[in-house]
């Protein structure tokens, strides 16, 4: 049978399902409760008078089933591959929906004329596109296979529609010219209409459309027998496409196995029954590359275990699988989403344990500050609906670098909200060499489960310690006046000393080489612009008339944002999280971890005998 398959949003999982429609089989007919958006879908990709074989997730998987989940999720893959068409349904149209289809279709994609549409006059056309682009299809992380693997796409909104490759080729059009020249934002910028709005559109390279565009064209490659391969890491995945949301957080794993590299994604149940079958007399005749090749590409799909468990087994497999002498830099890149207890089902405990001396390698939950305690919530929220807690070697997605925020009047867009992570993405070159060759020793490599906590077990040495209290943090990136004093820079009309500029940058410029010797000269530009407790890096970018400056600050805005400047026992300047509050010497120590391409810092932790003794006996 051919058939079509639905992409669509499922919107808030609490939202009753108050619509039922009739599904035949045969001469039977069984009835479905949907929520409100799948109706409409359904509504709009009707066909009168003929049959239309539609494959959808929420009707074709029993959703209340953990064994059919964990069955079906290994096979999305096939059924979007084999799909003639995937349907992707943003939702009920608006004027704004009909006029950016129709922009789409009738010019943005007349390469000749292109160049026109970038005046004033078109500015109604680019804030609907933008309005369009930002719907929440485009966050959604299980939308990310369901394109990547179609054959053919068809976009449809309210009753406009589009062929997904033309809807695509426009998308990265409107991303080249506005991340290149800002042409488009500056025409929103003198918009009155538009609220004379700058950045109107936001960071364009990191938008969900973007990344998804990206993603059918780069994610695979086609071999010599037309077959399509992928090209990306798990690791990769997970830390690129943060953006992209899910409502079972195990779900910002097990979607994107279908279009990793390195993974094949199998039911816990079939796991276990392949294991079996492995041990009897009938297989051991199975070559030892055999076995080792089925298991290293295995990955267990279980949505019975408790989120952390789910998380612990990505980390443990993304290290493996990683380059020795960067593998644990999977801790240090923000990916994982918190999980409320009452969605988890199996969740650990709320006790806190404090870890030993940090220098056994152990990073526990106790490495965090309170806010991300467990059982921390927020005033008038319901206790039993508390956070679940994670090991801080799991980093929240909250402190990833960019993320979707509501900018009224305009709506969602997608901005910069953190400093980036100074590991660097997997695949790509290092920007840095801490530990130098030296690799992560697998041997040594242990996580253990204890009581409350996660712990995880590495190599590596104390360089220095923070030792004074850190200063003030950078909000949206903005350089606190109290650093100039912290660095000894007393005169701000003179140049910077070379410490300072270069720890704003991260010694490293905006494409991870070297700092280009005029970072020093626009450092002590900028610093002249300040009138009050911090120079206001987003103004000067946005009005300061110089690209130079703007360039140099764009940088430092992805280096120091919501991060504090410390100084260490050595002298060094140090920037540490915004979490790093009082400290002594024996709190905060900077420290070397063997496979980890930058240093960190490690908070110690006491714990009284008895609970030594307690993991001792339980360790053995």
């Amino acid at each position: 049978i051919e058939y079509e398959a639905v992409s669509w949003c499922w919107g808030n999982p609490k939202l009753s399902r108050n619509r039922i429609i009739q599904v035949r089989s045969g001469s039977q007919a069984f009835e479905f409760k949907i929520q409100e958006s799948l109706d409409q879908a359904l509504r709009a990709l009707r066909t009168w008078g003929t049959d239309r074989w539609l494959w959808i997730d929420a009707i074709c998987i029993n959703q209340e089933s953990v064994i059919e989940k964990n069955s079906q999720v290994p096979k999305m893959d096939l059924i979007y591959k084999q799909a003639i068409r995937v349907c992707i349904w943003l939702g009920p149209g608006d004027a704004d929906s009909d006029l950016a289809m129709k922009f789409v279709r009738e010019k943005v994609l007349k390469l000749w004329q292109f160049d026109r549409l970038c005046k004033d006059e078109e500015s109604i056309n680019w804030a609907a596109m933008i309005k369009l682009l930002t719907r929440e299809w485009f966050s959604r992380r299980w939308v990310i296979q369901e394109i990547a693997l179609a054959r053919e796409g068809t976009l449809y909104c309210g009753n406009q529609y589009v062929d997904w490759y033309d809807f695509a080729d426009a998308v990265s059009l409107f991303v080249e010219v506005e991340s290149a020249t800002h042409r488009l934002s500056d025409i929103l910028k003198r918009d009155q209409k538009r609220f004379n709005i700058p950045d109107f559109f936001g960071d364009v390279l990191e938008l969900g459309a973007t990344l998804l565009v990206d993603a059918t064209s780069n994610l695979f490659r086609n071999s010599k027998t037309g077959k399509r391969q992928p090209l990306s890491s798990l690791e990769y995945l997970v830390s690129r496409l943060s953006v992209f949301e899910a409502t079972d957080p195990r779900d910002i794993i097990y979607a994107l196995l279908a279009i990793s590299k390195d993974t094949t994604a199998f039911a816990a149940e079939d796991i276990d029954r392949m294991n079996d079958m492995l041990t009897t007399a009938a297989h051991s005749k199975l070559s030892a590359f055999g076995q080792r090749h089925i298991s290293a590409k295995t990955y267990k799909v279980n949505y019975n275990q408790p989120v952390v468990d789910v998380y612990q087994q990505f980390v443990e497999f993304a290290i493996r699988r990683s380059d020795k002498t960067r593998a644990l830099d999977i801790i240090c890149r923000p990916w994982a989403p918190q999980m409320m207890r009452s969605r988890d089902g199996k969740v650990m405990t709320k006790q806190i344990s404090k870890n030993k001396d940090p220098f056994s390698g152990e990073l526990t939950d106790g490495d965090r500050e309170d806010a991300d305690q467990p059982g921390h919530r927020e005033d008038g929220e319901d206790p039993e609906d508390s956070e679940v807690s994670l090991p801080s070697w799991m980093p929240r997605v909250k402190n990833a670098a960019f993320g979707v925020v509501s900018k009224p009047p305009v709506g969602n867009r997608v901005v910069r909200q953190n400093a980036d992570s100074l590991v660097g993405m997997p695949g790509h070159e290092r920007n840095y060499t801490a530990a130098g060759n030296r690799e992560l020793d697998l041997k040594t490599l242990k996580f253990k489960k204890h009581n409350g906590y996660y712990g995880m077990f590495v190599e590596g040495f104390v360089v220095d310690k923070v030792i004074e209290t850190p200063q003030e943090v950078a909000r949206r990136g903005d350089i606190p006046i109290s650093w100039c004093e912290a660095a000894q820079w007393k005169d701000t009309t003179k140049d910077p000393p070379r410490e300072f500029w270069r720890t704003l940058v991260a010694d490293r410029g905006s494409h991870g080489r070297n700092p280009p010797s005029y970072y020093r000269r626009a450092c002590r530009e900028a610093l002249k612009a300040h009138s009050s407790g911090a120079v206001d890096t987003q103004y000067l970018i946005q009005y300061g008339q110089c690209t130079i400056v703007a360039e140099f600050l764009r940088r430092v805005q992805s280096v120091i944002r919501n991060r504090r400047l410390a100084r260490t026992e050595e002298g060094r300047l140090a920037l540490v999280h915004e979490d790093t509050r009082e400290v002594n010497e024996r709190d905060h120590l900077v420290c070397i971890l063997y496979g980890c391409s930058a240093p960190v810092v490690l908070r110690r932790q006491q714990k009284s005998p008895k609970e030594i003794e307690e993991e001792k006996r339980a360790d053995k």
